[in-house]
């Protein structure tokens, strides 16, 4: 390694232990960020079950324009009590006028 080392360069004794090079990822996925922002948490810990999905959705609506879509993030139906996805008739029940979608499912209309 001497052909390296330049006047300039600091030399540290690690005294034989390991150095790991420390690893800085130099990218970021903003346009997921802000889609999350911008989402419904569904999250296992923000909805147990359907009924919390439709719940978490009856309020968006009260802001949502009719028409509108309203999104939602970090859905896994396997957290869920039911065991299922939601139907197209759990969302048209909370949100008849808008339209839903979840990235773990394809756009599902809920009008």
């Amino acid at each position: 390694m001497a052909e390296f080392k330049g006047p300039r360069t600091r030399t540290i004794d690690c005294r034989a232990k390991t150095l790991v090079p420390g690893f800085n990822d130099a990218h970021c996925h903003l346009s997921s960020l802000v889609g999350k922002i911008f989402s419904l948490d569904l999250s296992p810990a923000a909805a147990g079950s359907i009924q919390d999905i439709k719940k978490l959705i009856r309020q968006k609506v009260l802001f949502t324009p009719e028409g509108a879509w309203i999104s939602g993030t970090d859905y896994n139906e396997f957290y869920l009590a039911e065991k299922r996805h939601p139907t197209r008739r759990d969302l048209d029940e909370v949100a008849p006028a808008t339209l839903s979608s979840s990235p773990t499912t394809p756009c599902m209309p809920a009008s």
